[in-house]
This record gives C-alpha cells, structure tokens and sequence, in this order.
C-alpha cells in the first residue's frame, strides 16, 4: 500500500488557493444562472458558498503565517447576498415560487 506524501507548505497554500478560487467562480456562476437546489433559494446557497470561502482565506492565512509565506493574491470575497435572492435570469428560475407575501418560498412542481 503506496503511503501519502505529505505536503510541502507551498503545495497546503496552493491547494487552499485553488479550493478558494473554485468556490469563488461557483459563487459567481450561481450568482448569475441560478443553481438546481430544489429546498433553498439562491440566496440561500450562495451565502453557504461565500463561507467556505472564508474558511479557504482563513486557511491560507493561517499557513502564511505558520511558515512565513506571502499570501497570495485571490478573487475578492464574493458579496453577502439575502437568502432569498434568486436569480431573475437564471437557469432555474421557476424552482421555487412565493405565492404569498411574507411567505417562506414554496416549491415548484414544473420542473418535478
């Protein structure tokens, strides 16, 4: 059985930069298209995607500073959005519908 190479500081940082970046673009796309989720809004997914990205920052400045290494240059913070929000154009977005005011989000059978 092969054992695992542990990783040099450099690669933990790259690791925690690519971990970022891509949750930071799936921010972005869902942002603008919408996601699949059929139980939460958009909003509430994105807020949930901009927490790990605070977790993958906080990862790489915890082994910059551990190791003395600059911290690399990423994609700001995505925005904190209202859990509601759903996007108007997106992909998806009859998913989930409000039929009343004030309401919690129902869901939508059209796409069932």
């Amino acid at each position: 059985m092969a054992t695992k190479k542990a990783l040099t500081p450099e690669e933990m940082l790259q690791q925690a930069k690519n971990s970022y970046s891509e949750e930071r673009l799936n921010w972005e796309f869902i942002y603008k298209f919408g996601c699949r989720d059929p139980f939460w809004p958009d909003g509430t997914n994105l807020n949930l995607i901009r927490n790990h990205c605070i977790f993958y920052r906080q990862q790489m400045a915890a082994i910059c500073k551990e190791y003395s290494l600059p911290i690399p240059e990423t994609l700001p913070l995505p925005d904190e959005v209202d859990n509601d929000y759903m996007a108007p154009y997106g992909l998806f977005p009859n998913r989930l519908v409000n039929r009343e005011p004030g309401k919690p989000f129902q869901y939508s059978l059209e796409l069932f």
